[in-house]
């Protein structure tokens, strides 16, 4: 699954769903989030925040989705999470 995000000109984060990690890519940055890292989802309207340890969080929106759904998206986290 797939979410792209549009910044600044000329700038994209692409946020990979993969079953071993959650991967980000930031123009020419690539990190790895493990799914146990996840400690709260919170959904409003279009926007979902997923909170990670260490005081972090993914913004993510469910219509930026070019692969998949955020439906599709929350029962594999939810999955990879237990």
């Amino acid at each position: 699954m797939f979410s792209k995000t549009y910044g600044v000109t000329e700038w994209m984060r692409t946020t990979e769903f993969t079953d071993a990690a959650i991967i980000l890519t930031d123009h020419t940055t690539v990190n790895q989030v493990r799914y146990e890292n996840i400690e709260q989802i919170k959904e409003k309207g279009n926007c979902v925040m997923i909170y990670l340890n260490h005081n972090m969080a993914l913004r993510i929106y469910k219509d930026a989705f070019v692969e998949g759904t955020w439906e599709a998206c929350i029962e594999k986290i939810e999955a990879m999470r237990n």
